[in-house]
């Protein structure tokens, strides 16, 4: 996957929770944004428990 950046920098690869072979302006922007892609996994991982409780709730009163 390449994306630019908007200082000309690019993205080559983007694999798992880490950014391979990026270039970035400074570590803060990764922190940040390894931090976001955290939040995000932790938040479908939570959505789907959630799913699931509901739904077997769901049979058991059927």
């Amino acid at each position: 996957m390449d994306r630019g950046i908007s200082s000309g920098e690019r993205v080559s690869s983007l694999s798992g929770s880490e950014f391979s072979d990026g270039l970035f302006p400074d570590s803060a922007f990764f922190s940040v944004a390894k931090k976001k892609v955290e939040d995000a996994r932790i938040s479908k991982i939570r959505a789907n428990v959630l799913l699931r409780i509901v739904d077997r709730l769901k049979r058991s009163r059927i």
